[in-house]
């Protein structure tokens, strides 16, 4: 299900800085932020169902198991930016790409000078079926460290034009276990369907 949230939800642009400058892009949508200056965004919360349920777990589940079932459900804040010139829009694409060809071994990054987030590997992946039809897809899974453990990220970003997608995604049991998760295809395919008409 999609829902419509508040700016407050999402990182000010420029807000965001890596340690090492090249990586601030990746860091940026990593964070649920976008690049650059649109001339407009629209932003939305996605949150996907739980990829288990109770009833897989079998009888006597843990306090562990149900915990961590609660969590199992994927989150992605949706970005649609519309840049005024089509150049722009290919610049934050061209800085994703670096940074995601750069950064290979990981990064920290702050948000407005709070806490660091420690992305310990970068790496680039396969995009979305369906969007074969963008003029950029730039997808990969960041490898986050958080309390102790490791987790995986998901970032997809894709341009049609001079409109941009973010699509950072996270799932709260993957953090904890550090298992794999997926984006699913159909929210970007959705949203690259919209993306020529976000005013």
């Amino acid at each position: 299900m999609t829902a419509q949230v508040s700016d407050l939800d999402f990182p000010n642009a420029g807000t965001v800085v890596a340690n090492n400058a090249v990586c601030t892009p990746l860091a940026t949508v990593q964070a649920g932020s976008v690049l650059g200056a649109p001339a407009s965004v629209v932003r939305r919360m996605w949150i996907g169902p739980q990829e288990t349920s109770e009833a897989d777990l079998g009888a006597d589940p843990s306090d562990e198991e149900l915990a961590a079932v609660a969590l199992d459900a994927t989150t992605s804040f949706v970005s649609l930016a519309s840049y005024e010139q089509e150049a722009a829009a290919k610049a934050v694409m061209a800085g994703i790409g670096q940074a995601v060809k750069e950064c290979a071994s990981g990064f920290e990054y702050t948000v407005a000078g709070e806490d660091p987030v420690d992305t310990v590997k970068a790496e680039k992946t396969e995009a979305p079926a369906g969007t074969d039809g963008a003029d950029e897809v730039i997808a990969a899974t960041l490898t986050v460290a958080f309390d102790g453990a490791s987790g995986p990220v998901e970032v997809v970003v894709v341009r049609d034009g001079g409109t941009i997608g973010y699509f950072p995604a996270t799932n709260l049991a993957s953090q904890a276990t550090g298992e794999a998760f997926n984006l699913p295809a159909a929210l970007v395919q959705a949203q690259l369907a919209r993306l020529g008409k976000v005013d």
